[in-house]
């Protein structure tokens, strides 16, 4: 099973219609910052920060680890802010389209670094963070899917470490300088939403279900009922298909061929292969042993 993940505008109510560009999604409507999509940020070919950011995170380390046991927040900020530049400037499609004006860039790499200064120094987020970093060493899968046993430890401690950091967040007042007037009320939503994301496609039913009830995100998501498909060969390259029940004629992404499907495959006289005939050939030529023996249905 499926999902369909539909967003609304959390100001003025409004469907994203739009595919936006970048992981960053606003309001088709009213430009508000509504959600963040995890898939474009993952897809792009710069999804990757690239050897300039991890020579940079290689470089810093000492001073972070420096900064953590001298209990030195604004150091910590600091260097937060030139790995965040970095990543900005590596991954674009993972930030907003407005990270190029230099006053929106700024503000939010304060935010973003402040949030990683609460999870390293507050000390109910560190516990959550070694929390999270056990469950997930433990987290073991079964028939291609999360077991269930083993998920929800995670899921706790994200949540739980979320909270805390939106929380202190708040408290810090650096929600007041994010440049997309985010709240603290829209800041857990979002935040689940890209956990949501990530894991809901791994989750058995009941599992994924119980996820979207518990980060109340269940409005958003439309059951997509896996389709009913037959296995099928091409008959000009060899490479098997995926066919939709009814379909006619389907398109090899492989090689570029339009393969018919309507009628049963067809075995190769001289090695027994069962393919689907290529549209329009008159002649066909096994793409198995190469054979152009009359091919029998």
């Amino acid at each position: 099973m499926a999902y369909l993940k539909q967003i609304r505008c959390r100001n003025c109510g409004a469907p994203k219609i739009t595919r936006p560009k970048t992981a960053y999604v606003y309001c088709d409507y009213c430009a508000v910052y509504t959600d963040y999509d995890f898939q474009i940020a993952i897809s792009q070919p710069e999804s990757h920060p690239g050897d300039q950011y991890e020579a940079l995170l290689v470089s810093l380390h000492p001073r972070i680890e420096a900064s953590k046991l001298a209990n030195d927040r604004d150091r910590f900020v600091d260097c937060q802010r030139e790995l965040f530049r970095c990543h900005m400037a590596s991954c674009p499609t993972s930030y907003s389209p407005r990270i190029g004006d230099t006053s929106y860039q700024s503000s939010l790499l304060d935010y973003l670094a402040t949030s990683q200064m609460v999870s390293a120094f507050h000390e109910g987020a560190q516990q959550q963070e070694t929390e999270l970093g056990r469950a997930a060493r433990v987290l073991r899968w079964q028939a291609g899917q999360i077991r269930s046993d083993t998920f929800w430890r995670m899921f706790d401690a994200y949540f739980a470490q979320t909270e805390i950091v939106i929380r202190e967040c708040a408290i810090l007042g650096a929600f007041d300088r994010h440049p997309d007037q985010i709240t603290p009320q829209m800041a857990v939503p979002a935040c689940l939403s890209v956990f949501v994301q990530g894991w809901l496609p791994h989750l058995a039913p009941l599992d994924a279900d119980k996820l979207l009830n518990k980060t109340d995100l269940q409005g958003q998501y439309t059951h997509f009922p896996d389709p009913i498909t037959t296995k099928r060969h091409c008959g000009n390259c060899g490479q098997h298909l995926q066919v939709v029940e009814g379909a006619h004629c389907v398109l090899c992404e492989s090689c570029g061929s339009k393969i018919l499907v309507d009628a049963a495959e067809m075995s190769c006289q001289q090695c027994g292969a069962h393919i689907s005939r290529v549209s329009g050939a008159t002649l066909h030529s096994c793409p198995y042993c190469d054979s152009e023996s009359r091919l029998l249905m």
